[in-house]
């Protein structure tokens, strides 16, 4: 087992329910908070790609769980046997990226205190509804970026139809 490998960067997100809290939270405004400014900026490419940036699965990515740790950009997994196992699967199911899979799976079981042997129907239910709600934030952060804008590019006057 190879002790350390690294993947494409763009593999990587953060979940995207936190920041869709604070979008919506924001104020309409021309300048919005210096820290929410600096999360739109860092997902800009999450932003323009949307749902496309959830890869489907590779070589590539299957050959890196197969070390202790992944790199991916600026961020590391240390991959746990348990886990990759699950991920593999996850990814099979859906058609997603073996890396990308990994990290649903480590974040489900972080947040929803599932064990790492839970039945498999119910730890393959958490995880496509982890997956899904990732995918409807993203979209839903989206719009929130499009209201912004459109409420100060109107100049938040009322506009005639």
């Amino acid at each position: 087992m190879a002790s350390a490998s690294s993947v494409d960067g763009s593999l990587w997100w953060d979940p995207f329910s936190l920041l869709l809290t604070e979008l919506e939270h924001a104020p309409l405004s021309s300048s919005l908070p210096p820290n929410l400014a600096k999360k739109l900026k860092d997902n800009r490419a999450w932003f323009v790609d949307t749902v496309s940036r959830f890869k489907p699965p590779n070589q590539k990515s299957r050959e890196a769980l197969n070390s202790q740790k992944v790199e991916i950009g600026s961020h590391q997994l240390t991959v746990q046997p348990e886990l990759k196992e699950k991920a593999l699967h996850i990814s099979s199911y859906l058609c997603l990226d073996e890396v990308q899979s990994y990290i649903l799976v480590e974040r489900s079981l972080k947040d929803d205190d599932l064990g790492a042997n839970s039945i498999v129907q119910e730890f393959l239910h958490v995880i496509l509804l982890q997956y899904y709600m990732e995918r409807q934030c993203l979209l839903k952060c989206t719009r929130q970026i499009l209201m912004h804008a459109l409420y100060v590019g109107s100049g938040s006057k009322k506009v005639k139809l």
